[in-house]
Formats: C-alpha cells, sequence, structure tokens
C-alpha cells in the first residue's frame, strides 16, 4: 500500500466519523434531515482529494468541492491543521478537537 492510499483511507475512517457524529447528534429532533453527508459519496473522491491536498496543493491555493466530498476536505484541512476561525485566525490543536465536537446551533 502506497503512503497516498494509507492517507486516504485515514481522511475517509475520519470522513465516517465525522458524518456519524453529524447525523446522531443529541440535539436533532426526528424530523431533522441528515445533515453529515453520505460516506460512499465521500469516498468516490477521497484519492482524488488526497492527492490535490498532498501532491498538488500549494499553501496559498483553495479546494472548491461539492457538498458530496465536503466531509473529506474538512477531514484533510483537519489533518493539515488549516481550520480558522471567522475572523481569520487560526484555531490552535486544543481549540480544533472543542471546535468539531461543539453543538452547532
Amino acid at each position: 500500500m502506497s503512503i497516498l492510499d494509507s492517507i486516504a483511507r485515514r481522511a475517509m475512517i475520519e470522513t465516517c466519523a465525522v458524518i456519524h457524529i453529524a447525523n446522531t447528534r443529541p440535539t436533532a429532533r426526528p424530523t431533522d434531515p441528515k445533515v453529515g453527508g453520505h460516506p460512499a459519496a465521500c469516498s468516490s473522491a477521497a484519492h482524488i482529494l488526497t492527492s490535490l491536498h498532498c501532491s498538488v496543493r500549494e499553501p496559498q491555493d483553495f479546494i472548491c468541492c461539492k457538498p458530496h466530498a465536503a466531509p473529506t476536505d474538512h477531514a484533510f484541512h483537519h489533518a493539515l491543521g488549516l481550520l480558522r476561525h471567522t475572523d481569520g485566525s487560526w484555531f490552535d490543536e486544543g481549540e480544533i478537537g472543542r471546535a468539531s465536537c461543539r453543538e452547532r446551533v
């Protein structure tokens, strides 16, 4: 297995966890739609996003994803430390963990 394959597999593990957390959040009402996406839709883009984020992307580049691939793109942003506050300042490592578990209203 190549290094990029290993990275893609790890990103999919995190993607599935993010989708599960979003879709089973305690604040969800029975009539709320699922919000976290679908792992199969994300997996179709996993290797493409792995190559883009790990081989092609420069620090100043942005990658625009369709919603189906967004959870995987977010997994890469988390892994690469690219998450920011709304004011543009960077999250520190502790904030990333807290922000990924925070309930949003």
